[in-house]
């Protein structure tokens, strides 16, 4: 309902409920003054009869009714007790003591009621006079029916209603013709905002009136300021149309009821799609496996598609909004060759087995039936080389595992990550490089963890090993004695802190800046840095130790972090273990 018809509807009940109110207050007012004014008139009537009963008696009072002519009052004469004298509707009448008039009448002098009357069937209006005359008690009582008196109301209130309806229908004519005139600037205002939805200049019409005009002026600056900013947008959204076109990963986007906003043809080609229209819904464009995403709202991995096996996408989807925006690159290139890296380690580590095996075997016999001391040296360091040959394969396929399986939640127990750091520090002293070194511990009476036990074991173990052969390398002339290492567990709310310091070399600073920068970018490292100089891990050994603590970390939903420097001088690792760990 448009501001005019509900003006016009307000208005005309306005009027209606005014009409009805004065017609019900003029009806009572007309009708309580008609009252008063027959009242008035009878009692000016009731005393020229009892003037005429006083002087000329009853036979007076009869001749003064006939004078009165055709009237439609009554005239009643009551003596003592209620017995009726004289009635000039000449009918047989029963006693009247009890009519209230007449009662009030013999009280204080005079009595009016309004009642009906059962003698002449009609309501009638009753005014009575106490006559003190010859020493009898009379009652001269004067009545008019009150049918006519209602005719005379009835007729000045249709006459009031006839005033009133003229009147509402000008002023309703005049609020026409009003709301016109105020709407009719309104009307163009709204006619000129019309071409927003028609894509055309807008301008609105100035107008005489003062306010008015400052209404114009302040539109039509919006309107230029909504035109400016529209063909901003426009241009904006051509340069995105043009940037995702010439994106070279997939780009999707949908809306809050997962119906497609923006695709670029990038993504069609991944998705095997031909086209696709905005506003479809999503689920006739991505395979189950990709629809599946949007509910996580959050996330990062490879995802393999069912028309073709082959694929692999690297997908990445957020939440945005309430919808989602999802970014997928084709990665099948990349995946194949992971998984050749991966067999080929695998199946090399395990084709190395057999000849290091007899490598060993032949090293021993070798051994066993020397007496000549430098060839009982040159069979010990063919030993050596093979056993560090073996615990660089074992520290390969163990790398292949954790990259190709996370720690599942079937794998973890409950654990005692303090027994364990004792274990390994005990172990470690009878280490053949740490016999002369100082091992401290520092830890908690338990400390309660879900954990994987062999492969943090494993991780720990190595940290431990990095900082042994540090303070052997940095000691070697002492045979070991000076070397301290302390092995250490804190508690910091949410999370277990394992720190491994020693007292050997350290690390050159801008190495170890390159290490931090390496774990951000979760690239990890395969050698140490000492003394300015980049040397493999372990003393002239392989590197793998630290990258499988770190991958061991990261299992747990943990990390790995090098500090500046220990407060033994040397080198500090630290591993951060949540104690609610989850896996995704």
């Amino acid at each position: 309902m448009g501001l005019k018809r509900k003006m016009a509807l307000a208005f005309i009940v306005l009027m209606s409920t005014s009409m009805a109110f004065s017609l019900y207050f003029f009806y009572k007012e007309v009708g309580s003054r008609i009252l008063n004014e027959n009242l008035e008139r009878m009692r000016y009537f009731t005393r020229l009869l009892e003037h005429e009963y006083e002087e000329n008696g009853l036979e007076g009072l009869r001749e003064k009714v006939r004078e009165l002519g055709d009237w439609q009052g009554r005239v009643t004469l009551v003596g003592d007790a209620g017995r009726v004298l004289y009635d000039s509707s000449r009918q047989p009448f029963e006693n009247h003591a009890q009519r209230p008039e007449i009662v009030e009448a013999g009280k204080s002098g005079e009595g009016v009621s309004l009642r009906y009357s059962s003698t002449v069937g009609a309501r009638m209006h009753y005014y009575a006079l106490a006559l003190k005359t010859k020493g009898a008690a009379e009652v001269l009582r004067l009545a008019w029916p009150l049918p006519a008196l209602t005719q005379i109301g009835r007729g000045l209130t249709w006459r009031f209603f006839e005033n009133i309806a003229w009147t509402s229908l000008l002023l309703l004519l005049f609020i026409i013709w009003f709301s016109r005139r105020i709407f009719l600037p309104l009307d163009r205002i709204v006619e000129a905002s019309s071409a927003i939805r028609e894509a055309k200049d807008l301008h609105f019409p100035l107008f005489g009136e003062p306010e008015l005009q400052k209404l114009s002026m302040a539109l039509n600056d919006m309107a230029e300021r909504l035109k400016n900013a529209t063909e901003a947008l426009q241009i904006s959204r051509a340069e995105l149309r043009h940037i995702l076109e010439a994106l070279p990963v997939g780009v999707l986007l949908t809306g809050a009821h997962r119906e497609l906003r923006c695709v670029n043809p990038a993504a069609l080609e991944l998705l095997g799609a031909d086209e696709a229209k905005a506003g479809q819904a999503i689920e006739r464009l991505l395979p189950a496996e990709l629809y599946a995403l949007l509910e996580k709202r959050d996330f990062r991995g490879i995802v393999g598609l069912p028309h073709n096996k082959r694929i692999r996408l690297a997908v990445c989807a957020i939440a945005l909004g309430d919808g989602c925006l999802m970014v997928m690159r084709d990665v099948s290139a990349e995946y194949r060759l992971e998984t050749m890296r991966r067999n080929f380690t695998i199946e090399a580590g395990h084709e190395l087995q057999t000849p290091l095996t007899a490598i060993r075997a032949a090293a021993e016999l070798l051994l066993d039936g020397m007496e000549d001391e430098e060839s009982r040296t040159l069979a010990e360091t063919v030993l050596q080389q093979q056993e560090r040959m073996t615990d660089l394969i074992d520290d390969l396929l163990l790398l292949v595992k954790l990259d190709d399986e996370a720690v599942g939640r079937e794998e973890l127990c409950e654990d005692d990550l303090a027994e364990m750091l004792n274990f390994i520090a005990e172990e470690f002293r009878g280490h053949p490089l740490a016999r002369k070194m100082v091992i401290e511990t520092h830890l908690p009476q338990e400390a309660p963890f879900f954990c994987s036990r062999p492969e943090l074991l494993r991780a720990l173990s190595n940290l431990l090993d990095n900082a042994v052969r540090a303070c052997a390398k940095k000691y070697e002339k002492e045979g070991g004695k000076g070397g301290r290492i302390r092995f250490s567990l804190s508690d910091l709310e949410e999370s277990w802190i394992v720190a491994v310091s020693d007292n050997g070399p350290g690390f050159d600073p801008e190495e170890l800046l390159r290490l931090r920068q390496e774990l951000l970018d979760e690239r990890l490292p395969y050698y140490e840095a000492r003394n300015g100089r980049r040397e493999k891990w372990g003393r002239n050994g392989h590197g793998l130790g630290i990258a499988i603590a770190v991958r061991v970390a990261r299992a747990h939903g943990g990390t790995v972090e090098f500090a500046d420097c220990s407060a033994l001088g040397g080198a500090e690792l630290r591993l951060v273990l949540p104690k609610f760990h989850v896996k995704r």
